[in-house]
């Protein structure tokens, strides 16, 4: 608001603030998580503080060097220094903030439903508060106090004052219903930013500015004293300056591919002023969980008991069960999967497949307490190496001798088979089938009983090989690969790049498709019609063939739309060159998405392959249409789960029946501007293992990038065609269900039309015995399928897990990501299938039964490994994908459901709990430089939580699918030209970036680590910056998964809550 005036100077005015609640307050940095101590008895403030602490600024040990290069703390209302730069020009941008308020469904705004930020630790209902036989204590007012001013304090993101406060003035700290004039009510503003503030002491309120970070004025709104910043320093040229959208975007970051935090409900935005309604605070309570009856193992039992009741406001039991310190948080920035068996020799690499746990329980009643899922997750094609050392997988031809095999349960030959008889037969490790040898393999045993000529057999010594596949495993010959794009030539298509940057990417990319010679290519495009292009090799020019009966499509010359690549190269080619301008004065609003579909299956029926389709206006002609479904009162509810599945089966069927039975899989770049029903559309993708692209409200100028590195990766990846999945396992286990985008063909087999390398699948064992009989449980996975060059292969991974009684060894073997992935995709279907709330409450249940189960049978401490499957569980709980509450959008929530359900473990794992660098002390060690293995060194990760943010500070957020770059209001500027090339943050709030290539020392390193991370992610990984106390903040905090938010804990008091349940 232009009329907004700075809070009133002077000092604190106690007299009109009461006391705050003392029972929930947040940790500060360094101090014990709270306790069920009572709290001590309140009292007036003894004086002001005694002056600014002493000691090195925080975050710089005592008598450490200081980095190579120093930066300054720059110190608030300052004006910047000037760097000159160029005014970035380009046509307007779609701002979803001026647009949300002209429409039902507007463009979702990344958000979070942290708790407000209203300048002290937020006040949540309490539940109902336990008898005391004490009365409560009077509470005293205050009296007035004063501080010494801002500047005499060091710079710093915790502790007394804020730095933040232009011209020395103070603002009060004020209960919520005294707010400053001309501001919004405090509880309308986010999370509070740089740092989490100390907890009050002897009855005393933190002295601080009223809003986030100690900022004078609240997030999202302009500072009283932004007349002393200009607005220089951005160039035109990518290393010249940081690169924004055009337009700007100051205050919002748009919806990045993928999907990430949903953002302002349906009615328009939150200007000054606003009050939009709160939801309940409601902490999640362990003691509602019941316990599980017996059943199979990890299935959800009938209640058989409740436990007791629980209070989580800091006065429970005086004696708790301590489930000890609080564990680190990862520290791999990358994620490296893991093994936890104990001998490797002959085991899969886990970057193939893991086990989430390193033992198998004997019984199927130890199974049934562990609670925990025994789950198997299988990346079968991710070969690209990423640690030093790793080979590839090694071929195998058995030539006349065929592809040896049990002839009852069909294991292939491995490590761990045995041999008798001088080598005429073996006993199979899965059923334990005596089986011949064929002649043309057979070799004597030595001394030890091996064969010997075991170390020049790969599949008597690795886990993972690959068997060239006989005649016998083909239904018919190898097919071509083939590539068919069905893509939108609407007038928004056209207005927005779309169009542009699909056809030029395609045609930079046509060398590197898979299969050489054989590849076969065809397109159809469609807007209110659909039309095909001949482009035999004979023609001169492409000829475009428009068919407009929606009702009844059909080919009109079906032998001649698909064409060998290499021989029609010029036709295609020329296509791709004239197709933008063919339809660059387009103003036809519609889509024909269905029969477009059906014309383009059509075409590629017989053969199969790759169907790829852009569009970008919601499906509004032909048979199904898709109509809006969201509505405010759906989101969060019960009901939610309606708009989570399609509105109806039509694409489900067409995916099932004319897709995957013709072996097509289907790709889905949706760029569309309003809601899409990514519900409806989804299935296409899902069924045919193919995968589903968001970019809402896509515009060129700014999503170019990200479209155009993730189409590169999409048509260039590793491909594998007419693809079958099939896991076996000793006698005695089963595979209880599957996880992921597939479809289910019989009890085990997974049909997929094409998986590439980006393609993870899970599933979930269980006993079929009561007891196991053997002393290790073989877990194998084929993948039958056909390469690009026209070979018919089977790939085969291995793991043979041994088998305990001891019930311990599960907790102390456990690989808490693969079991999150497991929990996480296993709660997805729970949210589809039933609520939300269900599916919440499933993967608390089984955290808090597992650790139930652990302290009955054991009275000792948890073992390592388990001790982060908490902070997991409830990182899974503020995740966007399973968060409660209306600011998740039902588009981005299914969005983020199908990148999930091919997810591999590392990919959950970092999804989940995110990496955080610190970007300001990359000088301070080697970070960012390359070691003796030629690998970038990645900086130590930090805690999620805003007690480790510093205001001066620069931190870089990696979640697998963005990066988010947050920037302190106190950063050095000499370090913001350095890194971003700009003296001023400000304007770069919610803005999608190119990292500048520069000559500073911190620029090189930073770029390296970005690079880096970027090549060991499936998607493109946009940067956005953050400006603290911007608009755009809350993106950020909503990934701070270790403090509070407003209908969850914070870590330390779920940690806490937890052991007082396991007294």
């Amino acid at each position: 608001s232009s009329t907004m005036q700075p809070p009133p100077q002077g000092g604190l005015n106690w007299q009109q603030q009461p006391v705050p609640n003392q029972a929930q307050t947040y940790p500060q940095a360094g101090m014990p998580p709270p306790t069920a101590q009572a709290m001590p008895p309140q009292g007036p403030p003894q004086g002001p503080p005694q002056g600014p602490p002493q000691g090195p600024p925080q975050g710089y040990p005592s008598g450490a060097p200081q980095p190579p290069t120093t930066y300054q703390q720059a110190a608030p209302g300052a004006p910047p220094a000037q760097t000159p730069s160029a005014q970035a020009s380009a046509p307007p941008m779609y701002n979803p903030m001026t647009a949300a308020s002209s429409r039902q469904y507007p463009h979702p705004m990344p958000s979070s439903n942290q708790a407000p930020g209203t300048g002290h630790p937020p006040q949540p209902q309490q539940f109902p508060p336990q008898a005391s036989s004490q009365p409560p204590a009077p509470q005293p007012v205050p009296s007035q106090s004063s501080y010494p001013p801002p500047s005499s304090y060091p710079p710093s993101s915790q502790g007394p004052p804020q730095a933040g406060f232009a011209g020395g003035q103070q603002s009060s700290y004020g209960a919520p219903s005294s707010t400053p004039p001309g501001f919004p009510p405090m509880t309308n503003q986010g999370p509070p930013s740089g740092g989490m503030l100390p907890p009050p002491t002897g009855g005393m309120p933190p002295p601080t500015g009223g809003y986030p970070g100690g900022s004078t004025v609240p997030q999202g709104f302009a500072d009283p004293e932004g007349g002393a910043w200009d607005n220089q320093g951005y160039g035109s040229q990518p290393n010249q300056a940081a690169q924004t959208p055009p337009g700007g975007a100051r205050n919002t970051i748009p919806m990045p591919p993928g999907g990430m935090p949903g953002g302002i409900p349906p009615g328009g935005t939150m200007g000054p002023g606003a009050t939009p309604a709160q939801p309940q605070v409601q902490f999640f309570n362990p003691a509602a969980i019941p316990a599980k009856k017996a059943g199979p193992a990890g299935a959800a039992g009938a209640p058989t008991e409740q436990m007791a009741g629980m209070n989580i406001g800091g006065r429970g039991p005086a004696q708790a069960f301590s489930l000890g310190e609080i564990p680190q948080c990862p520290q791999d920035g990358i994620r490296h999967p893991q093994s936890y068996i104990e001998d490797q020799v002959g085991q899969s690499n886990p970057r193939y497949m893991q086990c989430s746990v390193g033992a198998i329980p004997a019984s199927q009643a130890v199974a049934q307490k562990f609670s925990l899922p025994i789950a198997v997750t299988i990346h079968p094609l991710n070969d690209p190496p990423v640690a030093p050392g790793f080979s590839a997988v090694p071929v195998v031809n058995f030539a006349n001798a065929g592809v040896i095999r049990c002839r009852r349960c069909r294991t292939y030959i491995n490590p761990f088979v045995t041999w008798l008889d001088a080598g005429r037969r073996w006993r199979c490790n899965v059923c334990g089938l005596l089986n011949d040898v064929p002649a043309d393999y057979y070799c004597s045993l030595d001394s030890s009983g091996k064969r010997r000529d075991h170390a020049e057999r790969p599949e008597l010594n690795f886990g993972s090989v690959e068997y060239v596949a006989p005649a016998d495993y083909m239904v018919r010959p190898p097919q071509p690969p083939t590539y068919v794009f069905c893509i939108d030539v609407s007038a928004r298509s056209v207005q927005s790049g779309l169009l542009t940057e699909v056809a030029n990417t395609i045609l930079a990319n046509l060398d590197k498709l898979p299969g050489g010679t054989r590849t076969q290519i065809g397109f159809v495009t469609f807007d209110s019609s659909f039309h095909f292009y001949c482009l035999k090799s004979s023609l001169q020019d492409p000829q475009m063939l428009c068919v407009a009966d929606l009702d009844d499509p059909f080919l009109p010359l079906p032998s001649e739309l698909l064409v060998n690549l290499t021989d029609s190269r010029e036709q295609v080619e020329s296509l791709l060159r004239k197709l933008p301008g063919m339809f660059s004065d387009s103003v036809n609003p519609d889509s024909a998405f269905y029969p477009a579909l059906q014309a383009a299956t059509a075409m590629m029926q017989h053969v199969g392959g790759k169907l790829t389709i852009f569009h970008s206006v919601i499906p509004s002609l032909g048979r199904p249409t898709v109509r809006p479904r969201e509505e405010t009162s759906v989101l969060g509810s019960e009901h939610e789960a309606k708009i989570l599945n399609p509105a109806n089966d039509v694409l489900k069927t067409h995916a099932l029946e004319v897709c995957s039975k013709n072996q097509i899989s289907v790709d889905v770049f949706c760029c569309c501007e309003h809601y899409t029903d990514l519900a409806t559309i989804s299935p296409l993708c899902k069924y045919t293992n193919g995968q589903l692209w968001h970019y809402p409200g896509f515009y060129a100028a700014r999503d170019a990038d990200t479209l155009r590195t993730d189409l590169t990766r999409a048509l260039t990846r590793q491909m594998a065609f007419e693809a079958v999945l099939r896991v076996r396992a000793s006698r005695g286990i089963k595979v209880q269900s599957f996880h992921g985008n597939h479809y289910l063909r019989g009890a085990d087999l997974l049909a997929l039309p094409t998986c590439d390398l980006d393609k993870s699948f899970c599933c979930d064992l269980m006993h079929e015995e009561q007891n196991l009989t053997c002393s290790h449980v073989c877990i194998q996975s084929a993948l039958l399928y056909t390469t690009s060059d026209g070979e018919r292969r089977i790939r085969v991974h291995n793991l043979n897990v041994p088998v305990t009684q001891n019930f311990v060894d599960l907790y102390s073997t456990i690989d808490v990501p693969t079991t999150m992935n497991s929990l996480l995709k296993s709660a997805i279907e729970q949210a589809q299938n039933t609520k939300l709330i269900d599916a919440r409450s499933k993967i608390q249940s089984a955290c808090v039964q597992s650790l139930r189960a652990h302290r009955l049978m054991n009275n000792c401490p948890l073992p390592d490994r388990i001790k982060l499957l908490p902070l997991y569980i409830l990182a899974a709980l503020k995740n966007p994908v399973l968060r409660d509450g209306v600011a998740v959008r039902s588009d981005d929530r299914v969005n983020l459901m199908m990148q999930v359900g091919s997810f591999p473990t590392a990919m959950v794992d970092v999804f989940l709990y995110p990496s955080m660098y610190a970007v300001h002390r990359l000088l301070e060690g080697p970070s960012g430089t390359v070691d003796g293995n030629g690998e970038v060194v990645l900086p130590p990760c930090l805690r999620l939580t805003q007690e480790t943010l510093e205001a001066h500070g620069i931190y870089l957020l990696d979640n697998g699918m963005i990066l988010l770059l947050w920037i302190g209001k106190m950063v050095d500027r000499q370090l913001l030209v350095d890194v971003l090339n700009v003296n001023d943050a400000e304007r770069l709030d919610g803005a999608k970036v190119t990292l500048p290539i520069l000559q500073s020392e911190a620029s090189r390193r930073l770029v390296s680590i970005v690079n880096k991370i970027r090549s060991s992610r499936p998607y493109a990984l946009p940067l956005y910056t953050i400006r603290q106390g911007g608009a755009s903040e809350q993106t950020f905090h909503g990934w701070l998964v270790e403090d509070r938010t407003l209908s969850t804990m914070s870590y330390s008091e779920w940690w806490d809550a937890l052991g007082r349940q396991l007294q």
